[in-house]
């Protein structure tokens, strides 16, 4: 189906998505949807392929798709190895990656940010930014297709 939400009013839009998950699971029916309404597919799918320009550039389930979008903490520092070690040694943590020589994402994060700046501070470690965000939908297709690279 090629974008079937597409000028649909809102009970239209929830008619037409309750039908499709009605149709997969009582006729155990694979539904191939295109469709650039990010959220909408969100509801629907439980499997993800984004196509750029005719090349895959990801493949991914729903739980894959929602584990990229979590809340995440972006932490900047003048030193990734003292703050990995902060991370693994002191708030016993494997839920981040390095995404450049400065900063740090660190992924559904158990502590609040006064608990990370401390840990960091009391390990000599300068954190020059700590910011909680959660990476979208759309931001992360984006980042999926070479655009501008979200954190």
């Amino acid at each position: 189906l090629d974008e079937p939400l597409n000028g649909l009013d809102p009970m239209g839009i929830v008619e037409v998505r309750e039908m499709l998950i009605r149709l997969n699971k009582e006729r155990n029916l694979t539904i191939l949807i295109s469709s650039h309404i990010l959220s909408e597919l969100f509801m629907l799918a439980s499997d993800y392929i984004i196509i750029h320009q005719g090349k895959i550039m990801d493949r991914l389930t729903q739980k894959e798709l929602a584990d990229k979008c979590k809340k995440h903490v972006m932490i900047e520092t003048n030193n990734i190895e003292q703050a990995e070690s902060v991370l693994k040694n002191r708030l016993v943590t494997e839920k981040y990656s390095v995404i450049s020589d400065s900063k740090i994402k660190l992924i559904d994060p158990s502590s609040d940010r006064k608990e990370l700046a401390q840990a960091f501070y009391d390990s000599g470690v300068l954190i020059t930014e700590l910011s909680y965000a959660e990476e979208t939908l759309e931001s992360y297709f984006i980042q999926s297709i070479g655009g501008e690279k979200s954190a």
